[in-house]
């Protein structure tokens, strides 16, 4: 109410709604994330994929910042410099504090349940080898090695003109094993 009160032309549906797409957001961002370790096969590659992620939910939060500025025009610098924008809205303990702190961290512990969840079984079909492929195509194209260097069973290293063509193929798991 004190939302509508300052504010009569604007819509609190709007509001709500938009704080909904945060929230939406952040879960997109969630699934994300698992999906990311999920398919991950190093650190740095969790890190970089996760970074990229975090890079782009901001820009709009970016976009915003250069509109104020003035950077995409003056009717979009008006629109993110009105008096809604810069209102703070004092906290008001309904005294509900204890049941929405509650509420709180339930959806937290939902979350991280769901989230260790999905990973304990991805993980577990992983190590079962659900997710691992029938089969390998491989195509070296016309490359030639003049000199290779083949260590051989009974021998030490013999000299030989390696043809990658020769190891062209599908491969399949029983061949490889």
């Amino acid at each position: 109410k004190l939302f509508q009160h300052q504010f009569p032309d604007l819509k609190y549906s709007r509001f709500v709604l938009s704080s909904s797409l945060r929230i939406a957001m952040g879960y997109y961002f969630l699934f994300n994330v698992f999906i990311v370790l999920a398919q991950a096969t190093e650190v740095l590659g969790i890190f970089y994929d996760v970074l990229a992620i975090q890079f782009i939910q901001q820009l709009d939060d970016i976009a915003f910042d250069l509109a104020k500025r003035d950077v995409l025009g003056k009717k979009m610098q008006r629109a993110c410099t009105a008096k809604c924008y810069q209102t703070e809205f004092e906290r008001r303990k309904l005294g509900r504090g204890k049941k929405l702190s509650i509420f709180l961290k339930t959806i937290y512990f939902l979350n991280l349940g769901i989230l260790m969840g999905g990973m304990a079984v991805i993980s577990t079909r992983q190590i079962g080898g659900n997710y691992q492929s029938d089969s390998i195509t491989v195509d070296f194209g016309n490359i030639v090695w003049e000199d290779g260097l083949v260590k051989m069973p009974l021998e030490f290293h013999k000299e030989w003109l390696l043809l990658y063509p020769f190891f062209d193929g599908v491969i399949t798991p029983d061949e490889y094993e």
